[in-house]
C-alpha cells in the first residue's frame, strides 16, 4: 500500500488530498483516520478512487493513519506548525 499526499496551506486551515495506492492501482476501502495530540479527530473509507482529504488547522501536528485488513497500516506524520 502506497499513499501519497498534496497539501494546500491558507490563511487559517490547510487542505490536504491524498491517494491510496496498491501496484499502481487506487485502493477502496482502507481507513484513514487523522489523529491530533494522539485523539482521532476525524476519520474516513476510501471510495473506489482511492481519494481522501482532511482540513487541517495551523499551529498543530498530525498523524495520518491508513489501514486496510491484509495490508501493513501506515502512519504519517504532518505538521501546519510555521506555515505562513
Amino acid at each position: 500500500m502506497i499513499v501519497t499526499a498534496e497539501f494546500d496551506f491558507a490563511e487559517k486551515f490547510s487542505e490536504g488530498m491524498a491517494l491510496v495506492k496498491k501496484d499502481g492501482k487506487r485502493l477502496e476501502g482502507a481507513t484513514v483516520a487523522l489523529l491530533k495530540n494522539g485523539v482521532e479527530v476525524d476519520k474516513i473509507v476510501t471510495p473506489s478512487n482511492g481519494k481522501f482529504a482532511f482540513r487541517l488547522q495551523h499551529n498543530n501536528d498530525y498523524i495520518v493513519k491508513v489501514s486496510k485488513p491484509g495490508f501493513v497500516t501506515k502512519l504519517m506524520s504532518i505538521t501546519t506548525k510555521g506555515v505562513p
